[in-house]
Parts: C-alpha cells; sequence; structure tokens
C-alpha cells in the first residue's frame, strides 16, 4: 500500500506537467527520473522505512512545483529556471541526505518514531536541502557580481 502512495504521490507532477506545460524546459524525463534515482539510490544505500520515501518524494514534488509555479504564473519568466532546480537545489537535496542520512541511521531515529514523524523527518531534510540550494545560488550570484 505505502508503495502505491509513493508512485501516486510521485506522478503528480508528470500529470501537471503533462496537463499545464513543462515551464522549466526541462522535458518529462526530469520529473519522472529525479525521484526515482533519488529514492531508489538512498533505499540501496540505507534502507529506510517507508514513510521516509513518501516524505521525500513529497518533498521532492514541493520543489518542482515551486519551480513550475514560478513561470506558470510569471513570477519570474525565465526559461533558466530549470537550470536553477537542476544545478542548485537537486544538489542540495542529495547534500541534505547525504549528511542527514548515516545520523538518522546511527541514532535509530526512525526505528523509534511513528510514521508521521519519519514523514516529517524526510521532508524537512529535503527542505534543508532546498534552502542550502538556495544559498548556493545567491552566493554565487553575489560573487559574480563582485
Amino acid at each position: 500500500m505505502n508503495l502505491i502512495f509513493l508512485i501516486i504521490i510521485s506522478s503528480v507532477v508528470p500529470l501537471l506537467v503533462t496537463t499545464f506545460g513543462d515551464s522549466l524546459y526541462v522535458g518529462l524525463w526530469y520529473y519522472l527520473l529525479v525521484p526515482f534515482v533519488i529514492i531508489f539510490l538512498h533505499k540501496f544505500m540505507f534502507n529506510f522505512e517507508m514513510p521516509f520515501y513518501i516524505g521525500l518524494s513529497t518533498g521532492i514534488s514541493l520543489s518542482f512545483v515551486f519551480f513550475l509555479s514560478l513561470n506558470w504564473f510569471n513570477i519570474v519568466n525565465d526559461s533558466l529556471i530549470g537550470l536553477l532546480h537542476a544545478f542548485f537545489v537537486l544538489p542540495g537535496i542529495i547534500f541534505s541526505l547525504v549528511m542527514s542520512s548515516p545520523y538518522l541511521e546511527e541514532k535509530k531515529i526512525l526505528k523509534t518514531s511513528n510514521k508521521f514523524k519519519i514523514f516529517l523527518i524526510a521532508l524537512l531534510t529535503i527542505f534543508i536541502g532546498f534552502i542550502l540550494g538556495f544559498i548556493m545560488y545567491i552566493l554565487l550570484v553575489i560573487f559574480q557580481r563582485v
């Protein structure tokens, strides 16, 4: 049942892109492949419980929707915003997962928590990575202008 829920959450963004258009201009493969690869590699390395991966999928989908909405609603009308997601936010997310997962595994936090708390831990990990990616981008822009 959890696997079906994970697939449904991961399918929301490709459905939105198919319906409203790809405003990041990266192609449908990007929205399908990124959550699959991140979750598969993490599951291969750490094998946490399924609510953690549902939280990862939800966080990645929310990051996609945030960037898609920037172009859908003309907040930022730039075709290069997909590169911002690919080159800064995704590495931030991967970095936060790589740094937090051994700690979570060592302290056995996920083994003693309820399913909703595990889901929130995964969402918080993605959010921290999202913020780290933005900080990397802002620092690059600041130092580029100096």
